[in-house]
Parts: structure tokens; sequence; C-alpha cells
């Protein structure tokens, strides 16, 4: 027997056992990826070490083995992927395509994930054949302190497992909504997979998984484009929605301490965000304090600029125009402002093992929560920020 075929045997015998071990040990895919790349896992790491890893090097820590990318299937790919540690970060940002976008960027198995072949059958046999679980897994525990607030979780296997749940059907309802994607699947199968969204959107009101809320990002994807294929199947089906006035708005204003005014939207359904999703987040993230768990519908800029928790102000600029805030030295109180991001600043003196990294309290876009911790753990650099305070 040559070596080629030798070679080709032990890489498929290889496979088997990779399958094997992501069947048997789905609910632990942290040991799977430390097991094939490295000595310590995330799991092992110490609060202090947690601490000590800022939001890049975490991305990094957690890269998978290349080889072992290409050796496993997709569906494989996807069970790993729904158990990555840092998929709170999907949360973070104001659309789900967004969100999709930064965290394959900064994981390869995503990133490999999307370029497959074959995701889109894989993922449609999965929506439509997984069910939304009435009960979680893990029992959660929520207590309010000194205006922040602690979830725990009562096994760390549970939260995992209820948060890959969540994961799975969040990137496949958004894979679906891409219309390089979407554009793969037939008539019918769409047909199947709006019947399916339906269904999963009774069900998700009345499962704690996710906090009893029917919502179905798809959906009101499909809703707001009303040309596309999608809403013609839609329309022919008469598929009725299970709440009202989901992604409805009305057009509002804030003013600047300058009396100017600044256009927002304020919709109609404005919800809590996911009591799972932030627990998974605290328990990676010790150095990072909740401070609420955030509202769907508002975002970092109407937080930090307007200190609203119910609209959504798409630009800020009013602010610093007009004159009400003018740069400004780093410093407590201050608004930190990327462009994309606005944040104000806690602690302007905080040092990590970086050197200067200033506690931020922020809103983490609209699907995320208001968080509090070092702009680096949070994953944007002081470097970066432009900071301004009014003097009004």
């Amino acid at each position: 027997m040559g070596k080629n075929s030798i070679r080709n045997i032990l890489k498929r015998v290889i496979a088997i056992l990779v399958s094997i071990l992501v069947t048997i040990y789905q609910v632990d895919a942290f040991a799977i990826i430390g097991n094939s790349m490295r000595t310590i896992t995330y799991k092992q790491l110490t609060d202090e070490q947690k601490k000590n890893m800022d939001y890049w090097d975490k991305a990094n820590f957690f890269q998978l083995d290349e080889d072992i990318l290409k050796e496993l299937s997709t569906y494989e790919l996807f069970e790993i992927v729904s158990y990555y540690p840092m998929n709170y970060v999907l949360f973070w940002y104001d659309t789900p395509v967004d969100g999709i976008i930064e965290v394959s960027n900064i994981y390869n198995g995503l990133e490999e994930l999307l370029n497959r072949e074959d995701l889109v059958s894989v993922l449609y046999n999965d929506y439509i054949h997984r069910n939304i679980p009435k009960k979680t897994q893990g029992k959660y525990t929520i207590k309010e302190s000194d205006g922040c607030i602690s979830i725990t979780c009562n096994e760390d296997i549970a939260l995992k497992n209820d948060m890959s749940i969540i994961v799975r059907d969040y990137i496949e309802e958004v894979v679906f909504s891409i219309e390089k994607y979407s554009c793969m699947l037939s008539d019918n199968e769409k047909e199947e997979i709006i019947l399916k969204l339906t269904e999963n959107i009774k069900a998700k009101g009345r499962s704690d998984l996710f906090d009893c809320y029917a919502s179905s990002y798809l959906y009101n994807f499909i809703q707001s484009e009303k040309s596309n294929a999608w809403g013609k199947i839609l329309n022919e089906k008469s598929v009725d929605y299970y709440y009202d006035d989901n992604g409805q708005y009305k057009y509002v204003y804030v003013k600047t301490p300058h009396g100017n005014n600044v256009k927002c939207k304020k919709y109609t359904f404005n919800h809590y965000n996911s009591t799972i999703v932030n627990c998974e987040m605290l328990s990676n993230n010790p150095d990072i304090v909740l401070v609420n768990n955030g509202y769907s519908h508002n975002n970092c800029h109407a937080y930090a600029w307007a200190y609203r928790n119910d609209i959504v102000m798409e630009d800020p600029a009013r602010y610093i125009s007009d004159g009400s805030y003018q740069v400004c030295s780093l410093q407590n109180s201050a608004l930190a402002y990327w462009g994309s991001h606005s944040a104000r600043v806690y602690n302007a003196t905080y040092s990590s093992n970086y050197g200067l990294d200033p506690i931020i309290t922020s809103k983490m876009g609209m699907g995320g929560s208001v968080l509090r911790g070092p702009m680096r753990q949070l994953g944007y650099m002081p470097s970066n920020a432009v900071y301004y305070r009014t003097y009004c």
C-alpha cells in the first residue's frame, strides 16, 4: 500500500473520530477546540487570566486549527461554531448581518462556515427539523446590586447548550436573509422555511430560552423587503405574524444642549435583550459589568448623547456641529466617539496590562446590553476615540 493511500486512510479515520467527538461532546466545544490545538483551554483560565486577555487576545486564542477546519463536515463545523465562546459579540451590533460580519472577521470557524458550498442546504435541513424548546437547560439567577446586574447559571454546560440554540437560530435566519445564500433555495424550500419560521415565532413567545419574546429577524427582513422573492412567497401563503407593530416606528426629535433638533426613530415595540446572551458574556468577561440588559430598539448614540434608552439615533453629528459638544482631553464623563460607536467615559485613568485602558459605559448596538468595562475588553481602542464634553 502506498504512502498516499495510508495518508488518506488516516485522514478518514481522524475525520470519523472528530465527528464522534462532536456528537458526544458537543455540549463542550471548548474541550474539542482545546484538545485539538491547545494545551490549556479557555475554559480552564482563571478570572485573572480572563481579565488579562482583551477582545483581540480572546479572538486570537479561539482560532481553529486549519487542518481540523478542513476535516470537519459543514454540519460538524456549524455545531462547533454555535459553541464559540465569543458568540455574544454577534449581538453587539445594530443589525444581525453586521454581527455576523464582525464575528466572521475575528473567528476563522465562522469565516470557513460561510464559505462552505453546502452551507445553505445544511442550515436549511437543521432549521426545518429543529424545534424551539420551551424551557432552558440551565437555571438562571438574576441579582441587582449597586446599579448593576449579575446573571449566573447553575451549570456551565447548560449555559453553553442554551446559548448554542440561540446562536444556531440567529445564524440560520441571518444567512437566509442574505441574497447570495437565499438565491440557492428553491421556492419550495423557501415556503418550508416560512412555515417553520412562523411556527418558531409562536414557540419563542412561549420559550424561556428566548425570554418569551416572539421574534424573528428573517420575518422582519422579509417584511421590510416587499419586492424580493421572500416577500412574494410570504404574501401568497397569507402568513400572519404573531405580535403587533414590531418593526414599526415613528420619527421623533431630541434636542442638543443648544436647542437644535436631532432626528431619531422611536419603535412601537422595545423589549429587553437576551438574559442568556448576557450570562454567557459575563461568564467569559469578569472585568465587564452589566448595567442593564439593554433594549432592542435603542443604540449606542442615543444612549450616550441623549441619555435615552427608547430611541435609535443614527447620526449624532449635530451635537458636534452646533457646538453643544467640543473636543476635550480624556476625562471622566467625557463622551468617547469612534464614528460608528459612542460611549461615556466612566474611569479615565484605569490601566490594564496594556497600559491606559479607560473604563466606559456603552450600549452595545441595538442587539446588545449596556455594559461597563475597559475599552479594549469591549473591542475599542482608546487611541482611536475622539473625546467630547459639553460646556452648556
